[in-house]
């Protein structure tokens, strides 16, 4: 074979060697519709969406891996970015799963710390059938949106009235002063941290023919987006970091913005881990959390 045909083949190798790396990334990271940007979250990525801060207090080695649930996984990688060494850094150190996915892992020992809400009833059974004793440490609170399209006028509801939507099988939005249209009231499964947190509030969440369930929260989103009679509820650290949609509204709660410390639904976001994890370095990320320069990048960052 003649040296310029071997040259020829080498330069087509080594394109398509780079298409295809091209292709994994796109499928890996770029979002396909429903999907967020994961790479856009990604620590120490160059123009990353990511806050930049600082912190006196770093991990050299030993790192803790941590996978948080979908709506706080942006949280979890600047924390990532704030406090871990770059360069012992690995990108399987970080990850979001779904919120049953953290517990079990947690349990397994294939994490070390998970960042979500309450666990479920469910999910609270695991842990107690796992005889593993987990520490719970509060990091911030999060709102629960209530969302809407766009072209619907309402925008505020009470706690009362979201509850009789879901509690009744039929319900008309002229009874809040809104649309004469029968409200589509849409709900997550069960055991996603947002209807865990949502089920608290409702209490009696039984899906009727009028109750659609969603099995992820940007299909919840971009449901109400397309359909004006829509109700729905997602974390508003998702919504508004990692999938807003142009024809959703966030409303009022009670009169409450959901940006003001007295918003009526707001739950507690922890890092959880087990007591008998022997990493040191779990501890003091534990202790640098109460410390004044970790509640200040809290803050920040949540």
């Amino acid at each position: 074979m003649k040296l310029l045909d071997r040259k020829r083949i080498f330069f087509i190798d080594l394109i398509i060697i780079v298409i295809i790396i091209t292709i994994i990334r796109i499928v890996f990271f770029i979002r396909m519709d429903n999907y967020p940007s994961l790479v856009d979250f990604t620590p120490f990525l160059n123009n990353n969406n990511l806050i930049k801060t600082e912190a006196q207090f770093k991990i050299n080695e030993n790192l803790p891996k941590i996978e948080a649930a979908s709506a706080f996984y942006p949280f979890t990688a600047n924390l990532v970015q704030t406090i871990y060494n770059k360069d012992s850094y690995k990108n399987d150190m970080v990850k979001m799963v779904s919120t049953s996915q953290t517990f079990q892992d947690l349990i397994n020992g294939e994490a070390d710390i998970i960042i979500v809400t309450n666990p479920s009833d469910e999910q609270k059974k695991l842990i107690e059938e796992s005889k593993v004793d987990l520490m719970y440490i509060t990091l911030f609170q999060e709102p629960l949106a209530i969302i809407l399209n766009k072209e619907n006028p309402i925008d505020n509801m009470t706690i009362e009235q979201i509850k009789s939507i879901y509690y009744n099988s039929k319900s008309n939005w002229n009874n809040f002063s809104g649309m004469n249209h029968i409200v589509n009231a849409y709900q997550l499964e069960k055991n996603n941290g947002s209807q865990t947190c949502f089920e608290n509030i409702v209490k009696n969440n039984n899906l009727n023919k009028y109750h659609h369930e969603i099995k992820l929260m940007p299909d919840i989103i971009d449901k109400v987006g397309k359909d004006k009679s829509a109700i729905a509820y997602t974390f508003y650290s998702y919504y508004s970091k990692m999938h807003k949609n142009k024809n959703v509204k966030v409303i009022d709660v009670d009169n409450q913005n959901i940006n003001l410390e007295s918003y009526p639904l707001l739950f507690d976001v922890y890092l959880i881990y087990r007591a008998d994890n022997s990493n040191e370095n779990i501890k003091e990320i534990v202790n640098w959390i109460s410390s004044d320069e970790g509640q200040r990048i809290i803050d920040l960052i949540k």
